[in-house]
C-alpha cells in the first residue's frame, strides 16, 4: 500500500487498511471480527479488464460472526465521494468477489460527499425474480460519513 496517498480514493483506502479493526469497531460494533487479509492484488489480477475501475475499491477476506460462529467472508468496501446510486456496481462487484472466493460477500458503501441528503441512497439492487418471493434483492450497508455527529 502506498504510504503517501495522493488521491481521495487512495487516502480512504489507506485509512481503512491502516485502521481496519478500528473501522469495524466504530461502524459495526455488534459484529465480532477475527483474522483478516486483503485480496486487492489477487482480485485485480483475476479480473484484469476491471483494473482501472477497481482502483479505489477495497476487498478483504475477514472472519466475522455469523449465526454465532466466526466464518470467512469477503468484505467489499466501495468509497464514493459524491452522491450517486452505487447499487448496480456494488452488485456487479459482489458477484465477482463471490466468483473469486466462493464465500459469502458483505458489501459496504461509504459516502464522503458534502451533500445534505433529503432522500437516502439505495441499499439494495433488484437482480432477480421468482414466483414465490417475486423480486430478489442484493442488500448492502450504506455509511454516510458526513451524517455522523461531531464529537
Amino acid at each position: 500500500m502506498n504510504n503517501n496517498p495522493k488521491t481521495h480514493d487512495a487516502l480512504f483506502k489507506w485509512l481503512i487498511t491502516s485502521f481496519t479493526e478500528e473501522f469495524f469497531a466504530h461502524y459495526f460494533p455488534e459484529i465480532e471480527i477475527g483474522q483478516y487479509r486483503f485480496i486487492d492484488k489477487e482480485f485485480i489480477s483475476k479480473y484484469e479488464a476491471l483494473k482501472e475501475s477497481l482502483k479505489g475499491d477495497l476487498f478483504l477476506v475477514m472472519e466475522i460472526e455469523i449465526d454465532g460462529q466466526l466464518r470467512e467472508t469477503v468484505i467489499q468496501i466501495e468509497h464514493q465521494s459524491q452522491k450517486e446510486d452505487m447499487s448496480k456496481r456494488v452488485f456487479k462487484y459482489a458477484c465477482y468477489a463471490w466468483l473469486l472466493k466462493e464465500k459469502p460477500v458483505w458489501s459496504i458503501v461509504i459516502y464522503t460527499d458534502e451533500t445534505v441528503w433529503r432522500k437516502q441512497m439505495p441499499d439494495s439492487f433488484w437482480f432477480g425474480f421468482d414466483r414465490v418471493h417475486k423480486k430478489q434483492h442484493y442488500y448492502f450497508d450504506v455509511i454516510k460519513v458526513k451524517a455522523e455527529k461531531k464529537c
